[in-house]
């Protein structure tokens, strides 16, 4: 498709957002943290605009002095449509205080090409998360951030640093970010957050050969999104967390629907990524829109996957009732090399963790396994009230047992409408199952 036909398609689906959300999505006021501008800034608005901008040569442009008040009120500036070209392999440094942080709010139809350039933070105090992220991106309308780089002070944090990721975004629609790298942040590499306590997802957010890697924490969490797509990325801290505690848990028409999320991760792609170390991912969202996800031609690595699809945080009965299946996922053409992963949740566990499902497929996978693991008798898959189920066409060598149904606890519904057929495992792959149907 011609870049020109994509970017009409693109502008009929804006159209529709912006009628959703209301002019004021356009409009927002600056961040409440951007300073009042340098003289180099105030020469630069006096310029004629034109269609394509550069920083000011007075920005430091070397990481020797912060220049988030700068860069934060330059990009506030930015008309629609704006392209702005950073210098070569610049350093600018930014969001070494909570009181000053590169954030860039507002945008409708921003280009930035970043030519190598990096955003470096290397002071980071404050606990919690949010905190202070390297850089923000919230309510903006058509962005696309190209070869750019966002560096933390370390990878020494942990939960108490999460805060400290390399790329807040809140409440933005239709993002590219190409050939980003997130590296040594103390917290989560990707947050894609709702605004506070507000609902609001990010829609159709795309990560496009990009790298995530040595970060303190998650590397990706999608706790408010409406198509979040990663693809052709490499993730050395291959941990998604997919875990949403939000207050609508106890007001369920607040939470939205599939249809229309206030919240959640429906419409999720994983396609053509490396996880090197493998991935570990968690989903337990109470009663939220979850659905709509596509695991499909990833590299495991020697980690493996490990995976644990949860209806709900409790994992009981009445939360299932209260909350119904999430629905619609696939994970398909998927590949390891070994597996140093171990199962979810103990001796004995699975790897894939299906908790109140409906319409899943997992097929022609090939996971390589290891030996002492696979000898401990836990399944691949477990399952838990699910339905329409499909297991098929998968090798999964040096592991004994495919599925294991009837472990929820009493009274929970039983697994139905099951198919397992043409499944290779064992050691040396020497068990396959029937043939399936034509």
């Amino acid at each position: 498709m011609g870049e020109e036909s994509l970017r009409r398609r693109w502008r009929i689906a804006v159209c529709a957002v912006v009628l959703a959300l209301g002019a004021a999505a356009c409009s927002s006021p600056p961040p409440a943290h951007v300073a009042a501008p340098k003289k180099s800034v105030a020469k630069q608005k006096a310029v004629a605009p034109s269609p394509t901008y550069t920083i000011p040569a007075s920005f430091s442009h070397n990481c020797t002095t912060d220049v988030t008040a700068d860069l934060d009120y330059f990009f506030y500036l930015m008309p629609k449509g704006a392209t702005v070209n950073l210098p070569s392999k610049a350093c600018y440094l930014v969001s070494n205080s909570s009181a000053a942080l590169f954030g860039i709010a507002g945008k409708t139809d921003l280009t930035i090409n970043g030519n190598g350039t990096t955003f470096e933070q290397r002071t980071y105090a404050a606990a919690g998360d949010p905190q202070d992220p390297v850089l923000t991106l919230g309510d903006n309308l058509v962005l696309t951030l190209n070869d750019v780089t966002l560096r933390g002070p370390g990878v020494s944090g942990g939960s108490n640093n999460e805060g400290d990721a390399g790329l807040l975004m809140y409440q933005n629609a239709f993002v590219n970010l190409n050939e980003v790298t997130i590296t040594s942040v103390e917290g989560d590499g990707l947050d894609v957050y709702p605004l506070g306590n507000e609902p609001g997802v990010n829609w159709y957010v795309s990560l496009d050969h990009s790298t995530i890697e040595n970060v303190g924490y998650h590397a990706i969490v999608p706790e408010a999104a409406d198509h979040f797509s990663v693809d052709n990325s490499i993730i050395t801290n291959g941990d998604i967390d997919a875990e949403v505690d939000f207050g609508c848990q106890g007001d369920l028409p607040n939470c939205g629907t599939l249809a229309d999320p206030a919240i959640g991760l429906v419409n999720f792609t994983l396609d053509g990524d490396s996880f090197p170390s493998g991935l570990a991912l968690e989903d337990g969202m109470s009663c939220m829109p979850v659905g709509n996800w596509t695991i499909e031609d990833n590299s495991f690595g020697a980690g493996g996957l490990d995976a644990q699809f949860d209806t709900t945080y409790s994992l009981s009965l009445s939360a299932l009732e209260s909350c119904g299946q999430q629905s619609d996922l696939n994970i398909v053409g998927n590949t390891s090399t070994a597996t140093n992963l171990t199962p979810c949740c103990g001796s004995g566990s699975p790897y894939i963790v299906l908790q109140g499902w409906s319409d899943v497929t997992i097929a022609d996978n090939h996971f390589v396994y290891s030996l002492n693991v696979a000898l401990v008798g836990g399944p691949i898959v477990d399952l838990w009230g699910d339905t329409d189920v499909t297991l098929e066409h998968n090798v999964f060598t040096n592991w004994y047992n495919l599925t294991a149904t009837g472990n929820a606890p009493a009274g929970w519904p039983a697994d139905t409408a099951l198919t397992l057929c043409g499944n290779t495992y064992g050691p040396s792959d020497v068990l396959t199952d029937a043939a399936c149907a034509a």
